[in-house]
């Protein structure tokens, strides 16, 4: 409230927290609300964790259903969970071998 002026209120919280305060302080003035996301590498990490629930054999297979060459399923794969192509091949042959 009042930004840049002498009497600029700064208040920081959750979108829950500021919801509770606004609505038993109601605001005077003009306000400006900053809302910070997600990072760009926690949205990244997260998406490669949730490839952790499929098994590997399954999401390369996913891939090679759309049409892909087993190599290229690797590699696509790969990028999902953010490891090398090699990290790949070696898992689905520890797979193999069980």
């Amino acid at each position: 409230r009042e930004l840049t002026k002498r009497h600029e209120t700064l208040w920081r919280g959750t979108i829950t927290s500021a919801v509770i305060y606004y609505t038993e302080n109601p605001p005077k003035g003009e306000i400006v609300l900053v809302i910070d996301g997600v990072s760009e590498s926690q949205m990244t990490l997260e998406k490669q964790q949730s490839w952790d629930q499929v098994p590997l054999s399954d999401h390369v297979n996913m891939y090679v259903a759309q049409g892909m060459t087993k190599k290229e399923a690797m590699k696509a794969a790969a990028k999902d969970r953010g490891v090398t192509r090699r990290d790949i091949y070696n898992a689905l042959l520890e797979e193999e071998a069980d």
